[in-house]
């Protein structure tokens, strides 16, 4: 009476596929589906309360976000989007387009570094305290 639950699954392309065994096929996800009665249990149960807070971005200058940055980098080599949401109080949206626009222009004070779900940003030598090459670190 609860739902359907489903498992998503997923697997790295193969061009032949005879070379696809079990070891290859992975669980991307789980889905639930409730139950149309449960759902409306739950709804009538419910107690909604505006938050107080909102999880939206600190509206922050560049020039504050330069001294943030300054101050973390002081004890790390390089900065990821999620620590960039920490570290400046954003959302993600927000610290990705931050770094987007760090990393760009005719003097950029940050670098990419990594792969596309892996990526770090670290510091232009000159920018952060940072006077020498990153092959140094």
């Amino acid at each position: 009476g609860l739902g359907y639950f489903s498992v998503s699954i997923g697997s790295t392309e193969s061009e032949n596929p005879k070379k696809m065994t079990r070891g290859t096929v992975q669980i991307t996800g789980v889905n639930f589906q409730p139950e149309k009665s449960f759902k409306k249990s739950i709804i009538s149960r419910a107690h909604f309360v505006r938050e107080r807070y909102k999880v939206h971005t600190v509206d922050l200058s560049p020039i504050e976000v330069d001294g943030l940055l300054s101050e973390y980098f002081k004890d790390h080599r390089s900065i990821t989007c999620a620590r960039m949401q920490q570290v400046c109080g954003m959302t993600r949206s927000t610290a990705y387009r931050r770094l987007q626009a760090l990393t760009q222009g005719a003097h950029p004070s940050l670098q990419r570094e990594g792969y596309k779900n892996a990526t770090a940003y670290i510091p232009v030598k000159g920018h952060y305290g940072r006077s020498y090459t990153a092959d140094r670190w």
